[in-house]
């Protein structure tokens, strides 16, 4: 296994695990209605951007921004982890530079390299789970799980 994908594997792996002590929080009665939005946020469009770098265009309908309830978050979150584990899997190593061509939800073309596509993917999961922290930690006083990542790979 190339480095490339041992570490976008593993930041994937982190990133499953940060999502899943959140969405535990987001499942109980006093979660914050916009907690919540953000994390059917995350969600959807981690599953977004595998499809573009599927080469999939975005379907008519896309809503970045679905009205999900938090019963649905883990079934979603088990099976994009396992849609992006095997999609990870099958990357060579010469194609973390190929340019993924995409439309945004506007509709405006874009070109950018797999590895960036991929490294954003992972820094917006953690710019909305530090939202959903503090709106967590602001509304509820919710002690707040420790995700951060050199903490995940001292395990």
């Amino acid at each position: 296994m190339s480095i490339l994908k041992k570490h976008f594997s593993k930041l994937f792996e982190y990133d499953c695990e940060s999502n899943e002590k959140f969405i535990h929080l987001l499942n109980k009665p006093d979660a914050p209605p916009q907690a919540i939005k953000l994390m059917a946020h995350l969600l959807m469009t981690q599953h977004t951007w595998l499809n573009r770098c599927k080469g999939l265009e975005n379907p008519p309908d896309l809503q970045v921004w679905p009205g999900w309830k938090p019963v649905v978050f883990m079934p979603t979150l088990t099976q994009n982890h396992d849609d992006w584990t095997v999609f990870l899997a099958n990357v060579k190593d010469d194609e973390w530079l190929r340019i993924i061509n995409y439309k945004t939800t506007q509709g405006v073309p874009h070109a950018d390299p797999l590895m960036d596509i991929v490294t954003h993917v992972i820094n917006h999961g953690t710019h909305h789970r530090a939202q959903i922290g503090q709106l967590l930690k602001a509304q509820t006083g919710m002690q707040l799980p420790v995700t951060d990542y050199i903490a995940f790979i001292r395990q």
